[in-house]
Protein backbone atom coordinates (compact mmCIF):
# COMPACT_ATOMS: atom_id res chain seq x y z
CA UNK A 1 0.00 0.00 0.00
CA UNK A 2 2.65 2.24 1.21
CA UNK A 3 4.92 1.33 -2.44
CA UNK A 4 1.47 2.58 -4.35
CA UNK A 5 0.62 5.94 -2.91
CA UNK A 6 4.48 6.06 -3.10
CA UNK A 7 4.15 5.61 -6.84
CA UNK A 8 1.33 7.51 -7.42
CA UNK A 9 3.00 10.66 -5.75
CA UNK A 10 5.77 10.46 -7.45
CA UNK A 11 3.55 10.21 -10.84
CA UNK A 12 2.04 13.73 -9.64
CA UNK A 13 5.17 15.42 -9.02
CA UNK A 14 6.25 13.89 -12.72
CA UNK A 15 3.40 15.30 -14.43
CA UNK A 16 4.27 18.81 -12.17
CA UNK A 17 7.88 18.77 -12.84
CA UNK A 18 8.34 17.91 -16.81
CA UNK A 19 5.81 20.43 -18.02
CA UNK A 20 7.87 23.39 -15.86
CA UNK A 21 10.93 21.79 -17.03
CA UNK A 22 10.41 21.84 -20.51
CA UNK A 23 8.68 25.69 -20.55
CA UNK A 24 12.25 26.78 -19.11
CA UNK A 25 13.85 24.61 -21.91
CA UNK A 26 12.04 25.90 -24.60
CA UNK A 27 9.28 28.89 -23.97
CA UNK A 28 6.19 28.58 -25.72
CA UNK A 29 5.91 31.15 -28.71
CA UNK A 30 9.74 32.52 -27.90
CA UNK A 31 12.53 32.66 -30.28
CA UNK A 32 16.20 31.15 -29.81
CA UNK A 33 17.83 28.17 -28.49
CA UNK A 34 19.88 26.95 -25.66
CA UNK A 35 23.54 27.98 -24.91
CA UNK A 36 26.68 26.29 -24.35
CA UNK A 37 25.62 25.21 -21.10
CA UNK A 38 22.49 24.24 -22.33
CA UNK A 39 19.94 28.02 -20.57
CA UNK A 40 17.54 28.81 -22.91
CA UNK A 41 18.43 32.17 -24.55
CA UNK A 42 16.50 34.43 -26.47
CA UNK A 43 16.77 36.06 -30.12
CA UNK A 44 17.48 39.27 -30.93
CA UNK A 45 17.42 38.89 -34.73
CA UNK A 46 14.06 40.26 -36.06
CA UNK A 47 11.55 37.95 -37.24
CA UNK A 48 11.69 38.60 -40.82
CA UNK A 49 15.55 37.09 -40.22
CA UNK A 50 14.29 33.96 -38.69
CA UNK A 51 16.58 30.79 -40.45
CA UNK A 52 17.88 32.66 -42.52
CA UNK A 53 20.65 30.71 -42.88
CA UNK A 54 18.59 27.80 -44.26
CA UNK A 55 18.48 29.64 -47.93
CA UNK A 56 21.57 32.39 -47.63
CA UNK A 57 23.10 32.59 -51.12
CA UNK A 58 26.57 32.71 -49.76
CA UNK A 59 26.20 29.19 -48.82
CA UNK A 60 25.05 27.64 -51.86
CA UNK A 61 26.76 23.90 -50.81
CA UNK A 62 24.53 24.33 -47.35
CA UNK A 63 28.01 23.24 -45.55
CA UNK A 64 27.29 26.36 -42.61
CA UNK A 65 30.61 28.24 -44.08
CA UNK A 66 30.53 31.69 -45.87
CA UNK A 67 31.13 30.59 -49.71
CA UNK A 68 33.18 33.72 -50.15
CA UNK A 69 35.35 32.42 -46.80
CA UNK A 70 36.04 29.03 -48.73
CA UNK A 71 37.28 30.66 -51.85
CA UNK A 72 39.31 32.94 -49.64
CA UNK A 73 41.09 29.71 -48.22
CA UNK A 74 42.20 28.55 -51.82
CA UNK A 75 43.96 31.58 -52.23
CA UNK A 76 47.78 32.27 -52.09
CA UNK A 77 48.47 33.46 -48.26
CA UNK A 78 49.53 36.67 -49.12
CA UNK A 79 45.84 37.19 -50.86
CA UNK A 80 44.12 36.15 -47.85
CA UNK A 81 46.31 37.71 -45.05
CA UNK A 82 46.61 40.83 -46.86
CA UNK A 83 42.17 40.59 -46.29
CA UNK A 84 42.53 39.69 -42.65
CA UNK A 85 45.36 41.75 -42.31
CA UNK A 86 43.56 42.95 -38.71
CA UNK A 87 44.18 39.43 -37.30
CA UNK A 88 46.97 37.56 -35.89
CA UNK A 89 48.79 35.75 -38.83
CA UNK A 90 47.21 32.59 -39.12
CA UNK A 91 43.71 33.59 -38.01
CA UNK A 92 40.80 34.62 -40.44
CA UNK A 93 38.08 37.45 -39.07
CA UNK A 94 34.48 36.28 -38.81
CA UNK A 95 30.76 36.56 -37.70
CA UNK A 96 30.51 33.30 -35.66
CA UNK A 97 26.32 33.23 -36.40
CA UNK A 98 23.76 31.32 -33.60
CA UNK A 99 20.20 30.75 -33.53
CA UNK A 100 20.29 32.56 -30.34
CA UNK A 101 21.49 35.81 -28.79
CA UNK A 102 24.98 33.90 -27.88
CA UNK A 103 26.02 34.60 -23.75
CA UNK A 104 29.39 34.55 -22.15
CA UNK A 105 29.37 30.89 -22.03
CA UNK A 106 28.98 30.69 -26.04
CA UNK A 107 31.95 33.17 -25.56
CA UNK A 108 34.06 30.64 -23.23
CA UNK A 109 32.87 27.99 -25.46
CA UNK A 110 34.76 29.15 -28.56
CA UNK A 111 37.47 30.53 -26.95
CA UNK A 112 38.06 27.24 -25.46
CA UNK A 113 38.80 25.86 -28.82
CA UNK A 114 41.42 28.35 -29.88
CA UNK A 115 39.57 31.37 -31.31
CA UNK A 116 39.75 35.04 -29.92
CA UNK A 117 36.69 36.99 -29.59
CA UNK A 118 36.75 40.34 -30.64
CA UNK A 119 33.27 41.95 -30.55
CA UNK A 120 29.56 41.42 -28.86
CA UNK A 121 27.40 42.77 -30.61
CA UNK A 122 24.11 44.36 -28.90
CA UNK A 123 21.81 43.73 -31.73
CA UNK A 124 23.09 40.74 -33.81
CA UNK A 125 23.19 37.13 -32.51
CA UNK A 126 26.59 36.67 -33.65
CA UNK A 127 30.01 36.95 -32.16
CA UNK A 128 33.08 38.42 -34.14
CA UNK A 129 36.24 36.60 -33.75
CA UNK A 130 39.78 35.49 -34.78
CA UNK A 131 39.79 32.14 -35.68
CA UNK A 132 42.50 29.93 -36.94
CA UNK A 133 42.31 28.57 -40.20
CA UNK A 134 42.39 24.91 -39.48
CA UNK A 135 39.39 25.03 -37.70
CA UNK A 136 37.41 26.28 -40.66
CA UNK A 137 35.84 23.87 -42.51
CA UNK A 138 32.87 21.82 -42.42
CA UNK A 139 33.71 19.39 -40.11
CA UNK A 140 34.95 21.99 -37.62
CA UNK A 141 34.09 21.64 -33.70
CA UNK A 142 33.00 25.67 -33.79
CA UNK A 143 30.21 23.86 -36.26
CA UNK A 144 29.42 21.71 -33.07
CA UNK A 145 29.23 23.92 -30.57
CA UNK A 146 25.32 24.82 -29.64
CA UNK A 147 23.37 27.17 -31.83
CA UNK A 148 26.23 27.82 -34.19
CA UNK A 149 24.50 28.40 -37.18
CA UNK A 150 27.04 29.79 -39.81
CA UNK A 151 31.07 30.64 -39.84
CA UNK A 152 30.94 33.77 -42.11
CA UNK A 153 33.77 36.38 -43.52
CA UNK A 154 34.17 39.73 -41.64
CA UNK A 155 35.39 40.96 -44.59
CA UNK A 156 37.44 44.58 -44.74
CA UNK A 157 36.61 47.84 -45.53
CA UNK A 158 38.24 50.57 -45.47
CA UNK A 159 36.88 53.75 -46.44
CA UNK A 160 39.15 55.57 -49.41
CA UNK A 161 37.23 58.51 -51.01
CA UNK A 162 39.83 58.68 -53.62
CA UNK A 163 39.07 55.32 -55.02
CA UNK A 164 35.60 55.01 -54.27
CA UNK A 165 34.64 58.08 -56.43
CA UNK A 166 35.98 56.58 -59.21
CA UNK A 167 35.22 52.73 -58.77
CA UNK A 168 31.10 53.73 -58.80
CA UNK A 169 31.20 56.04 -62.16
CA UNK A 170 30.41 58.61 -59.97
CA UNK A 171 32.91 60.67 -62.28
CA UNK A 172 30.30 59.30 -65.54
CA UNK A 173 27.34 60.49 -63.72
CA UNK A 174 29.20 64.21 -62.87
CA UNK A 175 30.23 64.19 -66.62
CA UNK A 176 27.46 62.68 -68.38
CA UNK A 177 24.26 64.35 -66.45
CA UNK A 178 25.59 67.28 -64.41
CA UNK A 179 24.23 65.96 -61.47
CA UNK A 180 27.29 66.80 -58.81
CA UNK A 181 25.31 68.31 -55.72
CA UNK A 182 25.37 72.22 -56.97
CA UNK A 183 23.02 73.84 -55.02
CA UNK A 184 21.55 70.95 -52.62
CA UNK A 185 21.27 71.63 -48.79
CA UNK A 186 21.80 67.71 -46.94
CA UNK A 187 21.09 66.99 -43.51
CA UNK A 188 23.09 64.31 -41.46
CA UNK A 189 21.58 62.71 -38.49
CA UNK A 190 24.57 61.37 -36.74
CA UNK A 191 27.00 61.95 -34.30
CA UNK A 192 27.67 65.13 -35.29
CA UNK A 193 29.76 66.45 -37.20
CA UNK A 194 33.55 68.55 -36.49
CA UNK A 195 33.26 71.92 -38.22
CA UNK A 196 36.56 72.83 -38.23
CA UNK A 197 37.83 69.59 -40.23
CA UNK A 198 39.88 70.74 -43.08
CA UNK A 199 37.41 68.76 -45.43
CA UNK A 200 33.96 70.28 -43.60
CA UNK A 201 35.37 73.66 -42.53
CA UNK A 202 34.26 75.47 -45.92
CA UNK A 203 33.14 75.00 -49.28
CA UNK A 204 36.38 75.15 -51.44
CA UNK A 205 39.50 74.91 -48.66
CA UNK A 206 40.36 78.20 -49.07
CA UNK A 207 39.34 80.82 -46.87
CA UNK A 208 36.92 83.78 -47.63
CA UNK A 209 37.03 87.00 -46.05
CA UNK A 210 35.21 90.13 -45.69
CA UNK A 211 32.67 89.01 -43.57
CA UNK A 212 32.34 89.91 -39.41
CA UNK A 213 35.30 88.75 -37.59
CA UNK A 214 34.92 88.43 -33.78
CA UNK A 215 36.19 90.71 -32.05
CA UNK A 216 39.77 90.35 -29.53
CA UNK A 217 38.88 90.51 -26.03
CA UNK A 218 41.16 89.65 -22.83
CA UNK A 219 40.02 85.87 -22.44
CA UNK A 220 40.10 85.63 -26.20
CA UNK A 221 43.38 87.92 -27.49
CA UNK A 222 43.54 85.78 -31.01
CA UNK A 223 40.57 84.54 -31.78
CA UNK A 224 39.99 82.27 -34.85
CA UNK A 225 39.51 83.67 -38.21
CA UNK A 226 36.09 83.16 -39.43
CA UNK A 227 35.76 82.01 -43.14
CA UNK A 228 32.78 83.66 -44.64
CA UNK A 229 31.49 80.47 -46.82
CA UNK A 230 31.05 78.24 -44.39
CA UNK A 231 29.93 74.82 -45.31
CA UNK A 232 27.73 73.61 -42.49
CA UNK A 233 24.85 76.16 -42.28
CA UNK A 234 22.79 74.93 -39.56
CA UNK A 235 23.84 73.02 -36.27
CA UNK A 236 20.69 71.39 -33.40
CA UNK A 237 21.83 69.45 -30.68
CA UNK A 238 19.98 66.93 -29.83
CA UNK A 239 21.75 65.70 -26.70
CA UNK A 240 22.86 68.50 -24.52
CA UNK A 241 21.12 71.79 -24.90
CA UNK A 242 18.30 70.06 -27.47
CA UNK A 243 18.08 73.31 -28.83
CA UNK A 244 19.60 75.11 -32.24
CA UNK A 245 22.92 76.20 -31.87
CA UNK A 246 25.54 78.52 -33.80
CA UNK A 247 26.23 76.25 -36.76
CA UNK A 248 30.40 77.71 -36.14
CA UNK A 249 29.69 75.47 -33.23
CA UNK A 250 29.02 72.13 -34.33
CA UNK A 251 31.09 69.15 -33.12
CA UNK A 252 31.10 65.27 -33.30
CA UNK A 253 30.92 63.62 -30.21
CA UNK A 254 32.44 60.20 -31.61
CA UNK A 255 33.79 60.32 -35.37
CA UNK A 256 30.86 58.44 -37.22
CA UNK A 257 29.10 61.76 -37.94
CA UNK A 258 32.15 63.61 -39.78
CA UNK A 259 33.01 60.36 -41.60
CA UNK A 260 30.05 60.22 -43.04
CA UNK A 261 29.52 63.95 -44.00
CA UNK A 262 32.85 63.73 -45.39
CA UNK A 263 31.35 61.46 -47.86
CA UNK A 264 28.62 63.22 -48.42
CA UNK A 265 30.28 66.41 -49.02
CA UNK A 266 33.57 66.28 -47.91
CA UNK A 267 36.42 68.98 -49.90
CA UNK A 268 39.20 67.05 -50.46
CA UNK A 269 40.83 69.04 -47.44
CA UNK A 270 43.69 68.06 -45.19
CA UNK A 271 45.69 64.85 -45.65
CA UNK A 272 45.79 63.32 -49.37
CA UNK A 273 46.47 59.96 -50.76
CA UNK A 274 49.84 58.39 -51.20
CA UNK A 275 49.45 59.48 -54.49
CA UNK A 276 48.07 62.65 -53.79
CA UNK A 277 45.05 62.47 -54.94
CA UNK A 278 42.14 64.27 -52.50
CA UNK A 279 39.44 62.31 -50.43
CA UNK A 280 36.58 64.31 -52.39
CA UNK A 281 32.88 63.73 -51.49
CA UNK A 282 30.36 62.09 -53.87
CA UNK A 283 28.93 65.75 -55.24
CA UNK A 284 31.46 67.55 -56.41
CA UNK A 285 29.69 70.78 -56.33
CA UNK A 286 31.31 72.55 -53.37
CA UNK A 287 31.09 75.40 -54.13
CA UNK A 288 27.24 76.12 -53.19
CA UNK A 289 26.90 73.02 -51.30
CA UNK A 290 25.54 73.67 -47.68
CA UNK A 291 25.51 71.52 -44.74
CA UNK A 292 22.91 71.18 -42.48
CA UNK A 293 23.47 68.61 -39.47
CA UNK A 294 21.61 67.53 -36.43
CA UNK A 295 23.19 65.46 -33.59
CA UNK A 296 21.40 62.20 -32.51
CA UNK A 297 20.04 62.04 -29.09
CA UNK A 298 21.72 58.66 -28.45
CA UNK A 299 25.33 59.27 -29.77
CA UNK A 300 27.40 56.09 -29.74
CA UNK A 301 25.40 53.44 -30.44
CA UNK A 302 27.41 52.72 -33.11
CA UNK A 303 29.79 51.51 -31.68
CA UNK A 304 28.51 48.69 -30.12
CA UNK A 305 27.47 47.92 -34.11
CA UNK A 306 29.69 45.61 -35.79
CA UNK A 307 31.83 46.97 -38.85
CA UNK A 308 34.74 45.22 -41.34
CA UNK A 309 37.19 47.08 -40.85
Amino acid sequence: MTSTRRAVALLILATLIIPMTASQINPEHERGGLDATGEWQPRHALEIHDEWWEDWSRDANQDRIDDRLEWLLTQPEEVYSKWWKRAESGQARVFVDYDHHPSTSDVRALEALGASVTMRPVYLDSLIANVPLELIHPSSAILELPGVVMIEDLGLAETHMNEAVPNMGVEEVWAQYGYDGTGVTIAVLDTGVRGDHAGLDDMDDEITLGCDQPDPDPFNPNPIVLDCDPKISAFYDAVITDSEQPARESYDSGTHGSHVAGIAAGTGGGQESPDGSRYVGLPRGMDNQHLGMLRRRHPGHHRRSPVGN
